[in-house]
């Protein structure tokens, strides 16, 4: 933050490079911090949206189908 207030750019081109530096580190640093649990979480909302298909959200998670779709079931049942 405080380099960026005192960073004078000689082009826009060198700001556009040093932002989007910048925001990879922000993201890189927010997906360190994603756990299973997270993670787990969003695939089954995108499967539940139907963004993902069954056979991609159970592979995405390293289960088969029939595994996946039991999981959908007891995240139904303690919803």
């Amino acid at each position: 933050m405080e380099r960026e207030m005192n960073q004078v750019f000689k082009s826009e081109q060198e700001y556009s490079d040093y932002m989007d530096e910048r925001d990879k580190e922000k993201e890189k640093e927010v997906i360190k911090n994603i756990t299973p649990e997270i993670e787990m979480n969003i695939i089954i909302k995108l499967y539940n949206k139907k963004q993902i298909s069954l056979e991609s959200a159970a592979s995405n998670l390293n289960m088969t189908v029939p595994e996946f779709e039991e999981l959908l079931k007891q995240q139904r049942k303690s919803a």
